[in-house]
């Protein structure tokens, strides 16, 4: 049944930030959804190999900003 996909979804996600969210030991009412923003792209992206993008983020500001170091 497809709604019953769709919850199931939802229930994985809301069980993925329940479990994120409690390490940060309490959240604002006026930052929670900033947080839940943060728990959405981190489950949407939870099996993206994300080492490679902040390498060539680093390198790329490095050149940019530090020219001589590189």
């Amino acid at each position: 049944d497809k709604n019953h996909n769709h919850i199931n979804g939802i229930e994985g996600f809301w069980s993925y930030a329940k479990h994120k969210l409690y390490n940060y030991r309490g959240v604002s009412k006026a930052n929670f959804p900033v947080y839940l923003k943060e728990m959405e792209y981190r489950y949407n992206h939870r099996n993206d190999n994300i080492l490679d993008p902040l390498i060539s983020l680093y390198f790329s500001y490095v050149s940019v900003y530090l020219p001589n170091k590189v």
